[in-house]
């Protein structure tokens, strides 16, 4: 007998668990081996891409689960079928279940049944995750119980206490049923051997080099993270960062021609595009720094000279415009260049993460790029959505076909808050994913305007998510980067990196009359009166006279640059000791602002406050206004 497909049939029935598989292939060869039998030790030739191959290429097989974590899956099975030729001449179809509060019904499952049902008919490959209300209504396809009537294979679909319809199954129908990893323990054992099971992680489909470049990845990450004596981590200079984004990278990149060589390289800068500017600056101090310091110079010059510091609208222009390097990984690749020239650099599908106010007004940062890019208003040209304004999948499909097939609209921004939306983002960029692939194909017969979809991800400052469920990877087909702030900053951090605290109070960028101004109030709630203290109109008044007297100001400059010595200091940029890198350790500061540009300008108030403080008082107290 062949012991090849021996050791398949081994490898497809017993998979599902890396200690369970390998237990089962040791205990048979032991058994083997007692009738002199020498099963190969060596499973290479038998990957988990191939196993996942022939289970949708075997009609007789039993239906699939890939048991994987967060949305790794998915990029990868795409992946898989595209590079198949067979599998990919094959219709896909992905569903995801919704969460929203209007779907938690009967309603919402009928409908979804009826689209699994459709699918059963036409033959298709059908991905399934997060439908668990609905699996039960599928025992007998599931199980593949089928009655046979003229040929045709038949099984009956649950809809409901009273419906329960006999529904036609093609011979080329295939399910798969995504579980995430976390939740096999809680699933019920007749559930789970109804398939055939496989684990599928970005950790089971590399090859031996890949697996080199991620370990040299993950030391590289960890050392430029790690910042001795303080409690940063990975998570907190690249956003977005979870188990899967160095696999996925290295996945992407492999995939797309780089070579050993370049591999590296071409990796650490896609990094760099999620990266933080606090995380970068801290990076003077990282454990990286103090064997490599030109190195960490070299990539901090780097970083602040990429267009992710001038707010949405400024990176949104040279994406646009593509004069300069670009986040690579990630780019959608699955509209072939000959059939479609045009689409592979000019439609922008983008996920931003940013430490803005989700309330910030979206339209009126990107007034003047959609006036300049659409020549329409910004009402007309920008649709703007949050995700936790949708209650139901059906709302949610309706907005995004509306855009994508109906709208004038150019410019579609969805705005996600991990902390209320995490368990619905997947869902909306699955169906943004789908209505997008409609506007190409309706797009290739006729003619229809750009389109442009960005996915603003609102993080908060050493804010976490329990089970990340959000997060996504490099293989997803969406660039993905990391702004500061969603406006225009008035303050250019190029020009504050470059500035000592003095010479900014010196300059227009926030001049030492107008910290000195906002500080005037807090420093007389900070006296304390013996007798009745001044009465507020008092204070109102005589903050103003403060306020408009150059003559005083002049004086109360001279007191404060004195009696700090940070007012004194002189610059060596992005210094470890710089107050940058001090503004980039204060954790308590960053996670009081909306980023770091916002962090700087109120250290230098804080500096300020408190020797001015003492001079107001010193003058208070002798009555010598």
């Amino acid at each position: 007998f062949n012991l090849r497909v021996l050791k398949e049939g081994l490898l497809r029935n017993f998979g599902g668990l890396p200690t369970e598989r390998d237990t089962i292939m040791q205990t048979f060869q032991q058994k083997l081996k007692a009738h002199n039998i020498h099963l190969d030790d060596d499973d290479k030739d038998l990957d988990v891409k191939q196993l996942i191959q022939e289970n949708l290429r075997d009609k007789q097989a039993r239906h699939l689960m890939l048991i994987t974590s967060g949305d790794s899956a998915v990029g990868i099975l795409e992946q898989m079928i595209k590079d198949s030729e067979d599998l990919n001449m094959r219709e896909q179809v992905t569903i995801f279940g919704s969460h929203l509060d209007d779907d938690l019904s009967e309603d919402y499952d009928y409908r979804t049944l009826s689209r699994i049902i459709l699918c059963m008919e036409r033959g298709c490959i059908l991905i399934l995750r997060d439908l668990e209300s609905i699996y039960g209504s599928l025992y007998d396809m599931l199980n593949q119980n089928y009655t046979v009537v003229g040929k045709k294979r038949n099984c009956r679909v649950a809809l409901g206490a009273y419906s329960n319809p006999m529904c036609q199954v093609h011979e080329d129908f295939r399910c798969i049923v995504l579980i995430d990893q976390q939740k096999v323990n809680y699933s019920d054992p007749p559930f789970l051997n109804r398939f055939e099971k496989q684990l599928l992680r970005f950790s089971d489909v590399i090859n031996p080099k890949q697996l080199s470049v991620i370990k040299k990845l993950q030391s590289w990450v960890e050392d430029i993270s790690t910042i001795p004596g303080q409690q940063f981590t990975k998570e907190d200079l690249f956003i977005g960062f979870h188990d899967d984004t160095l696999p996925s990278l290295v996945l992407w990149h492999s995939n797309h021609g780089q070579d050993q060589k370049e591999l590296l390289t071409c990796c650490k800068s896609d990094l760099m595009w999620i990266a933080s500017p606090d995380g970068i600056l801290r990076a003077s101090k990282s454990k990286l720094a103090k064997s490599s310091l030109p190195d960490i110079s070299n990539l901090q010059e780097k970083y602040f000279d990429q267009p992710t510091h001038r707010g949405l609208q400024r990176f949104l222009e040279y994406m646009l415009q593509g004069d300069g390097p670009v986040p690579t990984a990630g780019q959608d690749t699955s509209i072939e260049s000959e059939d479609h020239p045009d689409m592979q650099t000019s439609l922008l599908k983008l996920v931003v993460h940013t430490f803005s106010n989700v309330h910030t007004d979206i339209a009126a940062c990107l007034e003047e790029f959609i006036k300049n890019h659409t020549g329409m208003a910004v009402n007309d040209g920008l649709q703007v959505e949050k995700l936790s304004a949708f209650k139901s999948e059906k709302q949610l499909s309706m907005t995004l076909q509306h855009f994508w097939l109906e709208s004038k609209a150019s410019f579609l921004v969805m705005l996600c808050t991990p902390s209320l939306d995490g368990a619905h983002m997947l869902l909306a960029k699955s169906q943004l994913d789908h209505y997008r692939n409609e506007y190409l194909k309706a797009r290739s017969t006729t003619s229809l305007s750009d389109k442009h979809v960005c996915l603003l991800i609102h993080v908060e400052q050493g804010g976490e998510v329990e089970g990340n469920p959000w997060q996504l990877n490099f293989l997803c087909g969406w660039q993905q980067v990391t702004l500061d702030s969603i406006e225009e900053p008035t303050f250019p951090i190029g020009k504050l990196l470059s500035m000592t605290v003095r010479e900014v109070l010196e300059s227009p960028l926030r001049p030492f009359a107008d910290v000195a101004q906002e500080q005037l109030m807090w420093c007389f709630t900070c006296f304390k009166y013996r007798n009745e203290g001044r009465p507020v109109e008092g204070i109102l008044k005589l903050v103003g006279d403060i306020s408009e007297s150059p003559w005083m100001m002049d004086f109360l400059k001279e007191y404060v640059y004195s009696s700090a010595p940070c007012f004194n200091e002189l610059l060596h940029e992005m210094d470890a000791d710089s107050w940058h890198v001090q503004v980039a350790c204060d954790r308590p500061l960053l996670n009081s602002c909306s980023g770091l540009q916002t962090a700087m300008q109120l250290y230098i108030s804080l500096q300020v406050r408190q020797p001015l403080a003492k001079a107001i008082f010193l003058i208070e107290s002798q009555s010598a206004w």
